[in-house]
């Protein structure tokens, strides 16, 4: 049996109970997505360290929603000898796609933001 992780819940609440925080790194289990109230933090970084993960997109979402400060997630993963390396690589892999993911939200984002300036003040053709 592994050692216990934090999950996302628990990155929210010490991210939400020491403001001051702008760069966590620690294991975390992000296999289940909560529903909860997003939050004000000055927090930018994740480091999530041999972490696992199922899906990339929801975790993403999550982040973005509720962690809306974070700009940066960086996965590590120590490949010591004896490691299993095809069981951490989807881990890996679904990390980057994390960022990736977070990357094309925030895009979307500023478009969505464009896009309603501009159809709340046409331009004018004449």
């Amino acid at each position: 049996m592994g050692i216990a992780q934090p999950s996302l819940r628990g990155l929210l609440s010490l991210v939400t109970c020491f403001l001051e925080l702008q760069t966590v790194s620690l294991p975390l289990d992000a296999r289940h997505v909560p529903e909860i109230r997003a939050c004000e933090t000055n927090f930018t970084c994740l480091i999530v360290p041999e972490s696992p993960i199922d899906q990339a997109r929801p975790v993403a979402e999550f982040l973005h929603r509720y962690l809306p400060s974070v700009t940066a997630v960086d996965a590590m993963f120590m490949e010591p000898f004896g490691t299993n390396v095809p069981q951490i690589m989807p881990y890996k892999q679904a990390w980057q796609e994390v960022g990736i993911h977070m990357n094309e939200l925030r895009s979307s984002d500023s478009e969505s933001v464009e896009l309603e300036v501009w159809t709340t003040h046409p331009l004018s053709m004449e």
